[in-house]
């Protein structure tokens, strides 16, 4: 894929739409932006086929909000990435319906992962390289999107409604919070 995406890349260039010096940024923005339409497809397909779609769609949104800024463990490659975010992905699509019912736990866990999050915000991959300043914006977008997915899951609660939704947004902020933590053990950070 990434031989394909230089050709274009090159061709812009040749064609004076964009300059040499952005070559290699344009390069990893293509392929992040096709790899990203690839795993949101799949996991939309996985839902459709599990019969799960709002369910997904609510771990999706809940759980790549969040993964935008806070960053987290990161494979070497799509290759390596993409079937392990698909076989988690299923993973936690069929355990929130096994989780719901079990409030205590969820919130247990809710709580830990919202606290790392809070405390950690962001993992400073060497792929991102983030300035100080970009990191320190990072953790903040990253602590204002936890604390308004906690203030909607707890409104959902306390409303005794859509609590298969927040099951599934507490299971999305625990991801991420899962996410940063190996970041954090295998040392994936600048």
């Amino acid at each position: 894929m990434k031989g394909k995406i230089e050709k274009v890349i090159d061709e812009l260039i040749a064609n004076r739409i964009i300059s040499i010096e952005m070559r290699e940024q344009y390069i990893y923005s293509m392929e992040f932006m096709i790899e990203r339409i690839i795993s949101i497809s799949s996991m939309v397909i996985i839902s459709i086929v599990l019969k799960k779609i709002v369910f997904g769609g609510v771990l999706i949104l809940s759980s790549m909000s969040l993964k935008r800024y806070t960053g987290g463990y990161h494979t070497n490659s799509f290759k390596t990435c993409y079937p392990a975010t698909m076989i988690l992905y299923i993973i936690v699509l069929q355990l929130g319906q096994q989780l719901n019912g079990y409030d205590s736990i969820i919130s247990i866990l809710l709580l830990i992962s919202a606290l790392m999050i809070a405390l950690l915000g962001t993992v400073n991959h060497p792929d991102m390289n983030y300035t100080d300043e970009e990191y320190k914006e990072s953790k903040n977008a990253a602590r204002y999107i936890l604390i308004l997915e906690l203030m909607i899951i707890f409104s959902f609660k306390q409303l005794s409604i859509f609590s298969n939704y927040s099951t599934y947004m507490s299971l999305g902020i625990i991801v991420c919070a899962l996410g940063i933590v190996a970041a954090k053990i295998t040392k994936q950070e600048v």
